[in-house]
């Protein structure tokens, strides 16, 4: 019997460590979960602010942009700046000039590869010449995919002697 006695008392011994150890575990969880709560509220209030002044920075920005534009018309208008303004303004205006360079540079590599494509137009001005024409009726330039006949100078049209090296008429180079 005393050894009964004994287990049952190792059991509720046992029993109550359980449940010890279960209610500090389920404080500690309980814990957690609320900071993770409070950490969850405060990020998501964090988040919100962080798109309110990300919103006040773009209005501050258009704002400037505005401002800047009005500085600048009249700039363009004629007045002049003193100060930095002056400056800025001129250096913006080179910005500009620089662009519409680089807009013109973009145009004739584009217009470079579609003369590569179309033999009729002209790869040094870029003019369309008609069907059946070998040579630029603006600069001369021999057209893409023209085929200068035989004994014939690819530059002056004139027909060469057959052991022509160089053209007698204009003195373009004909044979290599």
């Amino acid at each position: 019997m005393a050894l009964l006695d004994k287990l049952d008392e190792i059991t509720k011994t046992v029993g109550d460590k359980v449940d010890e150890i279960t209610k500090t575990v389920g404080d500690k969880v309980g814990g957690i979960a609320k900071s993770v709560s409070d950490k969850t509220g405060d990020m998501v209030e964090i988040g919100k602010l962080s798109g309110k002044i990300r919103n006040e920075e773009g209005n501050i920005a258009a704002m400037k942009a505005k401002l800047g534009e009005y500085f600048y018309q009249r700039f363009e208008a004629g007045e002049l700046f003193a100060d930095e303004a002056g400056e800025l303004c001129a250096a913006i205006a080179a910005a500009y000039h620089n662009i519409e360079e680089a807009r013109a540079e973009i145009k004739r590599i584009k217009a470079k590869d579609e003369a590569e494509e179309d033999p009729l137009v002209c790869p040094a001005c870029q003019h369309r010449a008609e069907e059946g024409m070998s040579f630029c009726p603006i600069c001369g330039t021999t057209l893409n995919g023209a085929k200068t006949p035989e004994g014939v100078c690819p530059n002056c049209q004139k027909k060469l002697p057959g052991d022509a090296v160089y053209c007698p008429y204009c003195g373009a180079k004909v044979k290599e």
